[in-house]
């Protein structure tokens, strides 16, 4: 198996960058993965094996670890969407668009996928329902304008940005009693009345529990990244101690023995240390 090209983005505002076997390292890459920093592909299982089985072995790169790695395929899933990408990129796209006008965050329009989904609505189906009603509420008729005045209901963006997608949805529900005819008259699209009615209502709930749990999630992923973030520096100050602990005892580096016993020394108190061994003992041996 041979590595003919890498792509990948740090999102660090650089933007993507490729690597091709004969080219400089990928160093800002090496350095992400050896700080054992998260990567996100599609079915990662395959970035995982192909990196450490040909990668480290070939390259003597840092290993990568499967705690790292986070698959967006199993995120679709989990949203209820296409799990290939070939089918997963259009669903998408037909929806995303609309929404990043709006200001809808994804997870409320994988909540909205996933409740709609849940309810006997086909996936490509629930994104083009969806999509129907966001372009309602965002860009109403003069008709629709009208109507909602007269029921005391606000709709366009800024009542999403206020209200949230949820809350917009309720508001619509509530004014009309659920009433499809004077619903008609707010979503005049078959595709965003039975959108709006099902999310609006929430029978079964799903939508309210599916907000709120990738709310816990995303607040969990942040608190969690932020002690990272935090300890981050003190694993590299104790990665520092420990190698000036191993030098006293080592002595001057003279070659790559002396350098793998300065790693023997280190290896039972650094478990950082141990996963990239390969990628330290090939730059020493760079020079």
């Amino acid at each position: 198996t041979e590595v003919i090209c890498l792509y990948y983005d740090l999102k660090d505002g650089r933007g993507r960058r490729a690597w091709y076997p004969g080219t400089p390292e990928p160093v800002d890459l090496l350095r992400h993965i050896a700080g054992m920093q998260p990567i996100e592909a599609h079915n990662v299982t395959f970035e995982f094996w192909i990196w450490n089985m040909v990668c480290v072995r070939r390259y003597g790169w840092p290993a990568l670890q499967i705690s790292q790695c986070h698959c967006s395929m199993a995120k679709a899933k989990r949203y209820a969407l296409p799990g290939a990408l070939g089918k997963l990129a259009p669903v998408l796209g037909n929806v995303t668009s609309i929404a990043a006008q709006a200001g809808v965050p994804f997870s409320d329009l994988a909540a909205a996928v996933a409740a709609l989904t849940a309810s006997g609505v086909e996936t490509s189906q629930a994104v083009t329902q969806l999509k129907a009603a966001l372009t309602a509420i965002v860009a109403p008729s003069v008709g629709a304008q009208k109507a909602a005045a007269d029921l005391g209901v606000a709709l366009g963006q800024e009542a999403i940005e206020a209200e949230g997608l949820d809350g917009v949805l309720k508001n619509l529900i509530e004014a009309t009693g659920g009433n499809i005819n004077q619903l008609k008259l707010l979503v005049p699209r078959v595709e965003a009345l039975n959108a709006v009615l099902i999310l609006g209502k929430d029978a079964s709930g799903i939508f309210a529990g599916a907000l709120e749990a990738m709310e816990n999630r995303a607040g969990n992923a942040s608190e969690a990244y932020g002690k990272m973030a935090d300890n981050f520096e003190l694993v590299n100050q104790r990665l520092i101690n420990n190698i000036k602990a191993a030098l006293i005892d080592v002595g001057e580096l003279t070659s790559e023995n002396d350098v793998k016993q300065l790693i023997e020394e280190i290896e039972a108190k650094d478990r950082v240390l141990i996963r990239n061994k390969g990628y330290l003992l090939q730059k020493v041996s760079k020079g």
